[in-house]
């Protein structure tokens, strides 16, 4: 060591200049650009978790939104029960349209029902058996009303959880010739419950 530096001592003050600048260069490449190399990297990796941390927090305000507007929902239309069991579903659904009409003293309405299969492949329909298919039974109920006993039926009836769907809802005039001093008009609403149907076998 001693060696070097009398060597270094007896080089002229321009080459001991020149060993520094060596020296420098060395020292640049082989730490500071590691520095600087390893500086970019974290901060390129902070860059992408603040990123992601922003993605995030976006989308907690999506799905914080989306809940309310759910419970919203919930609460002006009622929640809605996961199709059940086919005759035993249809019975109190018809039972719970019967009463939401006594309720509201809606009397001599006639109603007409059919069944039909639900169409598409949506959430609900992928969560079924294999075996099983959605059913729309649809009831389209008849009457003369006042406005108002309209609207209270209808807000019952999407507040009953039997009550899938309300598909249609017509008002309509009294025909001409009847009694014009009454406030009844005729409604038809078409009320759907959906039931869990069995598929039936191919014959193969």
């Amino acid at each position: 060591m001693s060696m070097i530096v009398q060597r270094y001592r007896g080089l002229p003050r321009s080459a001991r200049w020149l060993v520094w600048l060596l020296a420098l260069v060395v020292a640049y490449f082989g730490l500071v650009e590691r520095v600087l190399d390893f500086y970019a990297y974290w901060r390129a990796e902070g860059d992408r978790s603040e990123a992601g941390l922003v993605k995030l927090a976006e989308a907690g305000d999506i799905v914080k939104r989306a809940g309310n507007t759910a419970l919203d929902g919930v609460k002006h239309f009622g929640g809605v029960d996961y199709p059940g069991d086919p005759n035993a579903r249809v019975r109190v659904f018809n039972k719970a349209v019967t009463e939401i009409l006594s309720k509201h003293s809606i009397s001599g309405e006639t109603s007409t029902t059919r069944t039909m299969p639900l169409t598409g492949n949506g959430p609900l329909v992928k969560k079924l058996p294999a075996n099983f298919r959605i059913d729309r039974v649809t009831r389209v109920l008849e009457f003369e009303a006042e406005p108002d006993a309209i609207v209270k039926v209808i807000a019952d009836l999407e507040q009953s959880p039997l009550v899938s769907t309300i598909s249609n809802v017509q008002i309509m005039r009294q025909a001409e010739g009847r009694d014009q001093s009454s406030r009844h008009v005729h409604a038809s609403i078409t009320v759907e419950t959906w039931v869990m149907a069995k598929k039936e076998r191919s014959n193969r």
